[in-house]
């Protein structure tokens, strides 16, 4: 279990640090209320924390949305509205012109808080590509097909602005 498991640059995993790894993923994605068989959307370069996230999907018996980090920001939710993951929006930032909203309707019995969410973030995602903030809805705005409306969960935020974008 020592034995080398993942060398990428200077960062090394042994087997058993890899797999602790994992399992506090995967611990950590089920504990958040994301069920068996649901899928996850993953947005990260080519490093050893995707095979960590692919890993814990299926652990965690979930599928695993991977996403290029070089697909415009509407293809990224264009996959993720058709995988049947979590909703992200943008909102105005003045710094940045749109940061990320994570919206989470949480199964019932869950619980979760937006630190929560946050601090999982901060832990597996660029600084660049985690949420935000976390907005806790009762549940995800859907059409008949099942695709989640973001105009609909974008619409408040952008309340007097002259365009949907900045």
């Amino acid at each position: 279990m020592d034995n080398l498991a993942i060398a990428y640059g200077d960062y090394e995993l042994t087997y058993q640090q890899a797999n602790q790894r994992i399992n506090r993923l995967a611990n950590a994605l089920r504990g958040l209320g994301i069920e068996k068989g649901s899928n996850v959307a993953i947005l990260l370069h080519n490093c050893p924390e995707f095979l960590e996230a692919l890993y814990a999907c299926f652990k965690a018996g979930l599928g695993m949305v991977p996403i290029n980090f070089r697909l415009h920001s509407k293809e990224c939710s264009f996959i993720i509205d058709n995988s049947e993951a979590v909703a992200v929006i943008g909102v105005p930032d003045e710094k940045w012109g749109e940061a990320i909203k994570a919206i989470v309707a949480l199964k019932e019995g869950r619980k979760a808080t937006e630190e929560e969410i946050i601090n999982f973030c901060k832990e597996y995602l660029a600084s660049y590509k985690k949420s935000k903030s976390v907005e806790f809805i009762d549940a995800i705005l859907k059409n008949p097909y099942g695709k989640v409306l973001k105009r609909k969960l974008r619409e408040k935020y952008w309340v007097g602005e002259a365009r949907r974008v900045r």
